[in-house]
């Protein structure tokens, strides 16, 4: 059986406080490795003062 994916269509953020720490979501489609290397350096660039950095 051939397993069923969900893709982005347009980029999407999100940002919430918990306990005074500030979460920022950053989701894009990307269509290949190229593009998506450069969304994270783009976002690294924003908040280059975020002390954790994490990506799937």
């Amino acid at each position: 059986m051939a397993k069923e994916y969900k893709a982005l269509k347009f980029p999407v953020t999100a940002e919430f406080t918990e306990k005074r720490s500030r979460f920022v979501v950053n989701l894009f489609p990307s269509p290949d490795l190229s593009v998506a290397v450069e969304h994270l350096s783009s976002v690294k660039r924003k908040y280059y003062d975020a002390k954790h950095s994490a990506y799937v």
